[in-house]
């Protein structure tokens, strides 16, 4: 599988996503009680997402599994970090602070600045278990989305343990904030 298929799959991932996003959206307005940060399901997405990741490396897709692990985290960043902007009222300033074409990768400064900034968290990149073999893992989808490169099941799995790491470490410190 080369770069582009990456690429086109990634994306028809994150608009299923995202078009869910639209519709919890709008019935959220509609009855102002709901948000999908609070519906059980969404809160689940980020680790089915990883799980499915883990089973394309079982069948080899060990590129396409380092992509689709870090739509995860990214999904659980930006719920996590959506949830804060509910539960401290500042709603109406998350489009404004985080733009509509930002990815939420959590190693990227301007989006690793606003989670300390909303979390209070600057120890999340201290945790040695998983933050620098996260950033490496950072520069491998790089790799497979913009230049085409492959990857195979042992920087695959690298990827892997460091993502769910992540998910797992983001699920907890938001479940608490």
């Amino acid at each position: 599988m080369n770069g582009w298929h990456v690429g086109i799959i990634t994306y028809w991932v994150e608009m299923s996503y995202r078009e869910r996003v639209m519709v919890e959206r709008q019935t959220a307005e509609r009855v102002d009680c709901i948000h999908l940060t609070d519906h059980p399901e969404a809160k689940k997405y980020p680790k089915w997402l990883h799980e499915i990741a883990k089973n394309l490396s079982t069948q080899g897709q060990h590129s396409f599994a380092i992509v689709l692990a870090h739509t995860a985290c990214e999904l659980a960043v930006e719920q996590g970090l959506t949830s804060i902007f509910i539960k401290k009222k500042l709603t109406k300033f998350r489009d404004i602070i985080v733009s509509k074409s930002t990815s939420y990768n959590i190693a990227a400064e301007r989006i690793h600045k606003l989670y300390i900034a909303l979390t209070d968290d600057s120890r999340i990149q201290c945790q040695d278990y998983f933050w620098p073999e996260f950033k490496k893992s950072v520069e491998r989808r790089n790799d497979v989305v913009h230049r085409g490169k492959m990857f195979d099941r042992e920087n695959a799995k690298k990827s892997l343990d460091a993502t769910e790491a992540l998910i797992a470490y983001l699920d907890q410190k938001f479940s608490t904030s």
